[in-house]
């Protein structure tokens, strides 16, 4: 089954330029008031866009989807549109956003390699076995940027969900999406956000 045809608005230049000033501020206001950050240089974060994109087809090599497509694509995908609207930080966070859940690799390299605030995002959009997914995802919401790349990973999962092969997969993924997803996403601090709105709109379309 092809993807759907439903495209999003191309943002303009001015759009974008604001989207990515409030992803900066959200992210900023994420941080525990207690501490100090030092402001991220947007420059260093730009040099590691390619070791970035190498570290997750490096990682994510072998890896195939329930339709058959390499893994990386989709982690392409889901980082591309971050980077519509955000910055490089969170575009770098998107590439590596599977990387613990699904691979060997561990949180200690992602914050030697990259940075401990990277490391931090991932470890937040990573799912283990330890709690449900109601839990898992009242804890993503609470961030910005990982917020953000959930849902647009959620997106590219429904809009490729069809593929998948298996009828009870299709609704027991719908059916989490309907009865747990949504109802958490529209009830976050940042919901109301045009970027998020429309990205929870988007979704609602494929359920």
């Amino acid at each position: 089954m092809k993807n759907s045809t439903h495209k999003p608005t191309k943002p303009t230049k001015s759009t974008k330029s604001t989207q990515k000033n409030t992803a900066k501020k959200a992210r900023d206001e994420d941080f525990d008031d207690a501490f100090e950050q030092e402001p991220i240089d947007e420059s260093f974060m730009n040099a590691l866009v390619d070791k970035a994109i190498a570290f997750a087809k490096e990682a994510h090599s072998g890896q195939l989807r329930d339709d058959g497509s390499p893994y990386y694509g989709h982690v392409e995908r889901v980082a591309n549109r971050v980077r519509l609207h955000s910055d490089t930080q969170a575009y770098i966070t998107a590439l590596l956003h599977d990387v613990l859940e699904d691979t060997a690799c561990t949180y200690q390299t992602i914050a030697k390699t990259f940075t401990e605030e990277i490391a931090n995002d991932v470890k937040t959009l990573t799912k283990d076995g330890q709690i449900d997914f109601e839990s898992y995802m009242k804890r993503i919401v609470i961030k910005y940027v990982p917020f953000y790349i959930k849902l647009i990973d959620r997106l590219d999962n429904m809009q490729s969900l069809a593929q998948c092969g298996s009828d009870e997969k299709i609704m027991r993924y719908k059916n989490e999406t309907r009865q747990v997803f949504i109802p958490i996403a529209k009830a976050a601090r940042y919901a109301n956000l045009p970027e998020f709105a429309q990205l929870i709109a988007e979704i609602e379309k494929y359920l």
